[in-house]
């Protein structure tokens, strides 16, 4: 039978309805709808309530990437089955997924886990066949992608909302048999010509999405703050990939210019390679990777307790500030005075001295996982990259070129 307990006729909430869901102890942690591929309603399962022990899921910025749910015997869910995730007393899905794993029955393993990922999935099952445009804008592009291949096979929704208008000129570009997401990918790059940073995927609601990355941010967090915007820990770390010259090459392996870098770092020279555009393109394509590679990335994984009212759907999008005060390790000697120095005395008669490092960093977010059972109910953040300055934009390609054609699947 489709629902846990009983059905409709009989029963509604947690044990057979679709329109409430028991109360536990006033918390309610996990509620998972389950649909079946033609999007009938199957049942709910809510932690805490019958052998639903809980589940993990997360997102990165091509939107909801991967999940488990967790059980305690068989549950009535089948390869192919949809889900969809609230936490709490959420009003909006904080994922939704397709099942692609499940216990076999008559294994001797002692788990029932059903596993899947989030319906951008579909994007790296669906092949484009051979696909040419020419003359067309990458939001015309999009469009037909979305009209003629991605609503068409598989449950995936188109929202407008979720697209952005993007003007920018294709003179000719090939999709020869690659994945949808393949060429979402080089469409994505080109849009960046533009000097914005795009996100593509599919997002909690199901819904298609290609857009600018927010900048906005999220949420302040602040180290050792108790309540619901306080975190333990903040241990971040410095990446620096600091290029100070490109020798550039087209497509064809044709030496086509060098960049160098204007800040002073020790020398570091690699080779690149152009995709298939106008040589007069090259440079300015190889100076907005010099201009990315200078830039100094700090990275960070942080812990955040899941708020249990209202909580936020943080999703790969938009930044986190964190604010730490950490100690120094490095202790001041107290003065060779007896009660210090001053009128009276400094540092509480001559003691050490206390140097804090502040630390104020807002950072994208790359990456959310949740965790949601008896024990806990946390996200854990992927953090990294500060925010390009002004002057130190990806350089803005000509939109007008003679020939751009980027031929793909080679």
């Amino acid at each position: 039978m489709s629902f846990t307990y009983g059905s409709r006729d009989y029963a509604q909430g947690a044990y057979g309805g679709k329109d409430d869901v028991y109360n536990l102890n006033g918390v309610i942690a996990g509620v998972v709808e389950v649909y079946d591929p033609t999007g009938a309603f199957k049942g709910l399962h809510q932690t805490g309530v019958g052998e639903f022990l809980g589940l993990d899921f997360s997102m990165d910025t091509s939107g909801s990437k991967e999940f488990t749910l967790y059980f305690a015997t068989f549950a009535d869910i089948d390869k192919k089955d949809l889900i969809k995730i609230k936490l709490f007393d959420a009003d909006d899905y904080f994922f939704t997924g397709v099942v692609r794993r499940v216990p076999i029955e008559g294994s001797t393993k002692l788990e029932f886990n059903y596993s899947g990922f989030g319906l951008n999935d579909y994007l790296l099952r669906m092949n484009t066949e051979s696909q040419n445009y020419a003359g067309d804008t990458i939001s015309d592009i999009i469009d037909d992608l979305i009209d003629t291949i991605i609503t068409v096979k598989s449950p995936v929704n188109r929202n407008n909302n979720k697209l952005d208008s993007i003007s920018t000129v294709v003179n000719d570009i090939t999709f020869k048999y690659i994945s949808v997401k393949q060429a979402l990918e080089q469409l994505r790059d080109l849009a960046q010509s533009d000097g914005n940073e795009y996100i593509v995927g599919v997002d909690a609601d199901g819904d298609f999405f290609f857009k600018q990355r927010l900048s906005e941010v999220k949420a302040s967090l602040v180290v050792g703050k108790k309540g619901r915007y306080g975190i333990e820990e903040y241990q971040p770390e410095d990446s620096i990939e600091e290029k100070t010259k490109y020798y550039v090459l087209d497509k064809d392996g044709i030496f086509v210019t060098t960049v160098s870098s204007t800040i002073d770092n020790d020398v570091f020279e690699e080779k690149i390679t152009a995709p298939d555009i106008a040589t007069a393109d090259v440079s300015n394509w190889a100076t907005g990777i010099l201009t990315t590679t200078e830039q100094v990335t700090r990275q960070a994984t942080i812990n955040w307790e899941i708020e249990k009212n209202s909580p936020t759907v943080l999703l790969a999008d938009g930044d986190i500030r964190v604010i730490s005060n950490i100690p120094s390790t490095v202790s001041q000697l107290s003065t060779s005075f007896l009660y210090g120095t001053g009128v009276y005395g400094a540092n509480i008669y001559g003691g050490e001295q206390y140097q804090g490092l502040d630390l104020d960093d807002t950072l994208k977010i790359k990456e959310v996982s949740y965790t949601v059972n008896s024990a806990t109910a946390q996200r854990t953040i992927q953090l990294g990259g500060f925010k390009v300055e002004l002057d130190r934009q990806i350089v803005d390609l000509n939109k007008n070129v003679e020939t751009l054609r980027i031929s793909l699947g080679r």
